[in-house]
């Protein structure tokens, strides 16, 4: 048999049903399907990654109902979501540029959107960046089918899609997505990266990805309790997933947000470290420095009078009472989810470790709008390069001794690289989004990894960061890598 054969072969031993009874096979016909085996669930509750059914077991009959579940996503998805940049074809930042310029987010899927005004926005993008808004660049128009390469057809491959009744597209648009509809059911994952909308439980796995709400749910290998992995590495190298069984849990009874402004980021890292080390951390807790707090003051809507008035007396109390600088002052956001008797108890403890670093409380609103911002940020970068702008992030682990130490330089050795690269106009900014009880670009890289960071906490690795490895692993570890990689993908397809 040669080689293309058999991963056909063991592709199809993946989505035919074995002879178990314990084992239940599912057919789809709606977008982005896949067939999919189901094994059992035991006393846990497990939900498989066949992601457009619903399965309720029965352990009286022993058997399993099905329901079928249609993706929010239409088959050709760029009927909803953008070919060229970040989410949804209805959401977007706009300029206005009218006597007075100012700038609005198109649709109403965010609370930001609905055409609501930004009135400080603008002024900041021109201050801290220089932007000029009449020097735009518009986007090239959508690929034509022409400009797409051949696709490499396997006749053999998509006869067996057909016998099994999986729908295929050799579209140079369509994409094949997930998506669940856990919690209509009352469960949920937990699992919410920054990407959440339009990632999937595969990608996922295979990046070892980090939720924001880790601290109560775990990181996606704490999540996973076992998954099916064909040893077809054409394409998936070490490997194809084909099934993941992941847990669930009840929907939390409460959900809460919070927030807390400290005199500056020292201190704000110090009650990250206490709250950590009493392993008391809420679903999420991210704090964020005086930068992106400016930041995100900037996307504030406008305020109504009495919103003004309010706002007016904050900042005296803060500046005037307090005694906290404007320049230097940050804030963490808070999410509390669980059940009422245990949110209330861990507000309170969070709470009280606060005040003991001049943590002031600063209300729900203002953590419920961070964590929205959270997933508009990509619609800023889109357009910022509409303007000239580059953007990136990226991101390390590090001891809590050598937190403020790594942020502080990592900040300065970019600034510095800009400066002698002419770039006059930069804004970095940084935060502390994961509480760990044991710890929380070239030139930033190498200032990270001088800092006692690592090579990377959940963005994985990869081309770009591989030649940092010798420097972040022994020797042993890279032989026991190269040899897995060996044994698993011997004919080297990457």
């Amino acid at each position: 048999m040669d080689p293309s054969q058999r991963r056909l072969e063991t592709i199809k031993k993946h989505l035919h049903s074995p002879e178990n009874k314990d084992v239940i096979y599912s057919e789809s016909s709606v977008s982005g399907k896949e067939d999919k085996i189901i094994t059992k669930p035991r006393e846990t509750n497990m939900v498989n990654n066949h992601c457009f059914k619903s399965k309720q077991y029965n352990k009286h009959s022993n058997n399993y109902n099905f329901e079928r579940v249609k993706s929010f996503l239409p088959l050709k998805r760029q009927e909803l979501l953008k070919w060229n940049g970040w989410g949804y074809n209805d959401s977007k930042f706009v300029v206005h540029r009218d006597k007075d310029y100012y700038i609005t987010f198109t649709g109403d899927r965010y609370k930001i959107g609905g055409d609501l005004v930004l009135p400080y926005f603008a002024t900041w993008v021109i201050e801290t960046l220089g932007v000029n808004f009449w020097e735009y660049n518009s986007a090239r128009p959508p690929f034509s089918p022409s400009e797409y390469p051949e696709p490499i057809i396997n006749e053999d491959f998509f006869h067996m899609l057909l016998e099994l009744k999986i729908p295929y597209s050799v579209n140079g648009e369509d994409r094949l997505f997930r998506s669940h509809e856990l919690g209509k059911r009352g469960y949920t994952m937990g699992h919410e990266p920054d990407s959440y909308e339009f990632s999937s439980l595969g990608g996922w796995v295979a990046t070892r990805a980090s939720g924001m709400k880790k601290n109560i749910y775990g990181n996606i290998e704490d999540i996973v309790v076992q998954m099916k992995v064909g040893n077809t590495p054409r394409n998936g190298i070490l490997g194809v997933i084909s099934e993941v069984t992941v847990k669930i849990r009840p929907v939390p009874e409460v959900r809460r947000y919070g927030s807390l402004v400290f005199e500056d980021f020292e201190k704000g890292v110090a009650c990250l470290r206490e709250v950590a080390y009493h392993r008391c951390q809420p679903a999420s807790i991210r704090l964020m420095d005086n930068e992106q707090f400016k930041f995100g003051h900037a996307l504030k809507p406008p305020s109504t009078l009495f919103g003004l008035l309010s706002d007016g007396i904050k900042k005296i109390y803060l500046t005037k009472i307090k005694g906290f600088n404007l320049n230097e002052m940050c804030v963490a956001t808070l999410l509390f989810e669980g059940k009422e008797s245990d949110v209330n108890a861990q507000e309170k403890k969070i709470y009280e470790i606060s005040q003991r670093y001049g943590g002031i409380p600063a209300g729900e609103s203002n953590g419920e709008r961070g964590y929205m911002l959270t997933f508009v940020i990509a619609y800023i970068r889109d357009l910022a390069f509409d303007y000239n702008i580059v953007a990136e992030s990226f991101e390390t682990s590090v001891p809590w001794d050598k937190v403020d130490h790594l942020c502080h330089n990592v900040k300065h050795r970019i600034r510095q690289e800009c400066k002698a690269r002419d770039i006059k106009y930069h804004f970095v900014t940084c935060r502390v989004t994961q509480t760990y009880d044991a710890g929380a670009c070239t030139s930033a890289r190498e200032e990270i990894i001088g800092c006692g960071g690592n090579i990377s906490h959940h963005h994985g690795v990869g081309k770009i960061r591989r030649e940092w490895m010798a420097k972040t692993v022994s020797n042993t570890s890279i032989g026991a890598l190269k040899a897995l990689k060996e044994y698993f993908d011997p004919n080297s397809h990457a």
